[in-house]
């Protein structure tokens, strides 16, 4: 596992950074940061863009969905349909954590590389590590603990989380209806402020990959819903 881990995941990475500083003027450590997560986020585009897809689609048909739950009281009958809408109307419940499942042990690799500041790092398939990288970014340490960035990532999440949960109240009182209730408001309100601590308690480089990445999804499902908006000649808001 050990191994896997190693060959897989940290050391393509690792070798990806070295490789991108070697190019960058100053080795500035915040310009790499960048250009990785856009590369990043490019690898995975066909995964993100069909999870926007089907999450549009999802607020879509959510007046069906609240009609299937007001109609079948039964809740076996009421998963049954359910699922035959599901499947009439193409969409696929949980397609949206397969990226967010990816995202994790490229984000744990991602602080293994930069927590260990370059230092005693030995450079894979035959790379050689720049002598002078620079980590301070737009006057930010990016090696060090930085409120600024981390506050940042939590507004981004915030707004990230605003635009694509779903905007039409849960029908029913059901506890299915008050849990999908509590957790869009946990979305909305606790999930960017666990974020401020979680980025602060990395360091500015994780911080920054963060929140690039959640800005280039912001403007992904902006994109998209502005597409589904014109197919479905209406709003998404």
């Amino acid at each position: 596992m050990k191994a896997f881990w190693s060959n897989i995941i940290y050391k393509p990475i690792l070798g990806l950074f070295i490789f991108i500083l070697g190019f960058i003027p100053g080795g500035s450590l915040g310009l790499a940061i960048i250009l990785i997560t856009i590369l990043i986020k490019i690898i995975l585009l066909p995964l993100s863009l069909k999870s926007s897809k089907n999450a549009v689609l999802m607020r879509q048909i959510q007046p069906k969905i609240d009609a299937v739950k007001i109609k079948f009281k039964d809740k076996q009958q009421q998963a049954v349909e359910l699922m035959r809408v599901y499947k009439e109307e193409g969409v696929h419940p949980m397609s949206g954590c397969l990226p967010l499942i990816i995202q994790i042990p490229i984000l744990i690799a991602l602080y293994q590389v930069l927590s260990a500041s370059f230092s005693g790092v030995i450079a894979p398939y035959g790379l050689i590590l720049p002598t002078n990288i620079n980590h301070f970014f737009m006057g930010t340490d990016l090696l060090a603990k930085s409120i600024p960035l981390a506050i940042l990532v939590g507004a981004a999440q915030y707004f990230m989380a605003k635009i694509t949960m779903n905007q039409a109240p849960t029908v029913g009182d059901d506890m299915q209806a008050q849990l999908a209730r509590s957790m869009q408001t946990q979305m909305k309100y606790v999930l960017p402020i666990a974020m401020v601590f979680l980025a602060y308690a990395t360091n500015g480089a994780l911080s920054l990959y963060i929140l690039i990445s959640t800005l280039l999804a912001i403007l992904q499902e902006v994109l998209v819903k502005k597409y589904y908006a014109k197919k479905f000649k209406q709003e998404f808001v």
